[in-house]
Order: structure tokens, then sequence, then C-alpha cells
């Protein structure tokens, strides 16, 4: 059975226009820019580059940064210990080490809970210090000389003998400690923990150098571009994988030689897409990445398609030629997309299914 279709009139054109070619050894030459691509490709998954802010929301956003300086970023510090004690602590030790990027304008501000609540030892130390300066008759004598009265003054010392050092459960009662409530987080799994806001960062690297016990430098941003860029390289490893067990399965039907002009252009699509990417100086991510899964299992599909065609070569071509101008059109057309993750997917398989309906037709 084969349809009447007019579609093999254009068919025809498609294989004379292939059989004019002089000599296809010469596409051999297209290896030189297709190395020059790939060597010029590079990968980017920060999520700063798929996401894209309208200008004008921008300039605002910076402006309202530059007027609230001390707004907290999306990077902070985690301060684990085994008591409220050991965290404070180690806070007291982490926004001493702050004091250099501070000084150097690497950081506008810091914020943590230690700011406004010692560590017991440390409330302790300052009560004997006040109780010391309380008891030299020169401090009584400056306090009068303010004019304060003897009765404010034994009314501080009474104060001072039955101070004792505030612990963070009842500061964070208190109407004073409310606001530090977001930086306890209290018991946890490991002991107990805490967060050091920061604001103004200028220096990633620098804050990120810091090392001190109990203390983790966090940049949730970071680590899911981090996640993203190990996902595209285990991507681009099983498309590699993939290419080795199609050949493995088809060997037996196609022989060593066959299998691996089956495979070819789909490596061609590949490789091309790839090198397209390099020399349009686009850089590589998870979504193109994905995208390289398509255009393989297509570029084999239509190589498999030719090859059981037999000597009905215009209808092979009729259908990859279909097939190959509907996937542009579907997949295709997410290259205009404003979405930088869709336009990234939808250029990776209009360059690879176009390279990959052209090489088929050259090699199978």
């Amino acid at each position: 059975y084969r349809p009447r279709t007019k579609g093999i009139a254009l068919a025809d054109l498609f294989i004379k226009a292939h059989d004019r070619i002089p000599n296809k050894k010469w596409l051999l030459l297209l290896l030189i820019p297709v190395i020059i691509g790939l060597a010029s490709l590079r990968g980017n998954d920060q999520l700063s580059s798929f996401h894209q802010v309208d200008p004008e929301l921008g300039a605002m956003e910076t402006r309202i940064k530059a007027l609230f300086t001390r707004s907290p970023e999306n990077q902070f510090f985690l301060v684990e210990g085994s008591s409220p004690d050991e965290v404070l602590t180690r806070e007291a030790a982490l926004l001493q080490a702050l004091q250099t990027p501070l000084t150097q304008k690497q950081l506008s501000a810091v914020r943590a809970i230690s700011q406004s609540i010692p560590a017991s030892a440390a409330q302790a130390e300052r009560i004997a210090q006040l109780r010391r300066a309380l008891a030299s008759p020169a401090y009584p004598a400056w306090l009068r000389e303010l004019g304060l009265s003897d009765a404010a003054i034994a009314a501080d010392h009474a104060a001072l003998l039955s101070a004792k050092p505030v612990s963070i459960d009842a500061w964070l009662a208190s109407p004073l400690g409310q606001s530090d409530q977001l930086l306890w987080l209290g018991k946890t799994e490991r002991g107990y923990a805490s967060i050091v806001l920061l604001s103004g960062i200028q220096n990633k690297a620098a804050l990120a150098a810091i090392q001190l016990d109990g203390v983790t430098w966090v940049d949730r941003i970071a680590d899911i571009s981090n996640t993203m860029e190990r996902y595209r390289i285990v991507a681009l490893g099983l498309s590699a994988a993939a290419l080795l067990l199609m050949w493995l399965l088809m060997t037996p039907r196609h022989g060593w030689r066959g299998a691996g002009l089956i495979i070819l252009p789909s490596v061609c699509a590949a490789a091309g897409g790839l090198a397209l990417f390099g020399l349009m100086g686009i850089e590589l991510n998870l979504f193109s990445a994905f995208a390289l899964l398509l255009v393989l299992a297509l570029g084999i599909d239509y190589a498999i398609f030719f090859r059981e065609s037999g000597e009905d070569s215009r209808a092979a071509m009729l259908g990859v030629t279909i097939d190959s101008g509907t996937t542009l059109l579907s997949f295709g057309l997410l290259a205009m997309s404003s979405l930088p993750a869709a336009r990234s997917f939808g250029l990776m398989v209009l360059c690879g299914i176009a390279i990959a309906g052209f090489t088929v037709t050259v090699i199978c």
C-alpha cells in the first residue's frame, strides 16, 4: 500500500539536490568548525542565568538595596554547638573574624544573636566588672557628679548584686529579644544552632574561606547551581552511554558497520549542536543537555527509517522531512521563548534535529 500524495514530488526535489553534491568527502571539512566550536563550548548552570529580571524592577531592587544597606542576603553562616553557650561563644569568634571583611568593605553589616546576648561566661564577667567598678569610691563619686542621687546609686548596687546571666530562652521571650527569634534555631539533631545574617556582600569567596569550629558557610543558590551542574554532566554521560547501548543492540541485525552508520547521524547531530553553541557563544546548561537526549533518539529513529526503507528512498526522505519539520516547528519554536531555560532547550533541539535530518540522508 502506497498513499497517493504530492509529497513524493517534494521528496524527489530533496533527492535530486542530494545527488548534485559532487563529492560528499568535502563534508569532512565541516570537522574544522565543529572542533573549534567544541573547544569554545562553556557550561553555566548558575540560577541567575535562568532568572530574567525586568530592567525596571532590577533598577528598583538596586535602589532599595542602596537605601537599606542592612537588608540580609541569601547567604549566611550556620553556627552549631553542643549547648547554647557554645553556640554563642562560636558566634563571638565568627564576629571577630568578620571584622576584616567589614573593614575592607567586603561586607556592610552583620546581625547575630550574640550581639544582643553574649554567652553566660561573658555575661558573668561583665557583671563582675560592673560590681568592682561600683565598689570603687571613684565610680560612685562620678555618678554623683552626673547628678544621680545616693538612693539611685544604692539601687544600682543592689541590682548588680542580684544580677544573674540571662538565658537565651528568657531573652527571646522578652520584648527586646523578639526581633532576634529568627536568628535562633534552637535544639537540632546535632545540638543547638543559630544563623548569622549578612548584608552587602561584595566578596563571597573571602567569606566562604572562613574556617572555624562549628561554623558553616551556607549559600543555597550556589548549592543548587552545583547540583544542576552535576546533573548536566550526568545527562551528557547518559547520552554517550545510550549511543553505545543502541550500537550494541542493533549490531545483531545490521552488523558492526551498519549499526555504526545508524548511530553516526546522532553523533554528528550532538557534536554539531554542541559546536554551534560554542561558536555562537551560548553556554551549555542542564536543559540543553537534556535536549540532547531527544536529538539522539530522533536521529537514530531517522537513520533506522532510512536503513529499513530499502530502495524506496523517496518515501523515507518524505517521512524524515515531515517528521523533522514538525519537530522543528514544535520544539524549535521554543528557541524564541523569553524564558532562558525553554530557549536553551529549543535551541539545542533546533540545531540538533536540523543537523540530524541532513546527515542521515548523506550517511544512510
